[in-house]
């Protein structure tokens, strides 16, 4: 039992610090939480590079709009033309 603790002290301690649970504010509108575009937390990217995502959806639409983040949800909102939508019909 003692080697199982030591063992798992040793390993939780090599563990890369961006495994560990994120805790940032919320971004609930287009510029953030104090509409001017800032961010209070530390060592935020500055440069965004698609390849590194952790992950990424299909939207259907298209869309301009800034996604809100608020716990661990993510939202946006997209337009679709009247092509692209199914509209129920009247009769």
């Amino acid at each position: 039992m003692k080697r199982i603790l030591i063992w798992l002290i040793l390993v939780a301690g090599f563990l890369p610090p961006h495994l560990a649970p994120v805790h940032a504010e919320p971004w609930p509108g287009w510029r953030g939480p104090r509409g001017d575009g800032t961010c209070l937390e530390p060592g935020i990217p500055t440069n965004w590079d698609p390849a590194n995502a952790v992950w990424k959806t299909e939207l259907p639409g298209v869309g301009h709009a800034s996604p809100i983040v608020w716990g661990d949800r993510v939202f946006t909102a997209t337009a679709q033309s009247v092509s692209q939508q199914r509209i129920p019909s009247m009769s």
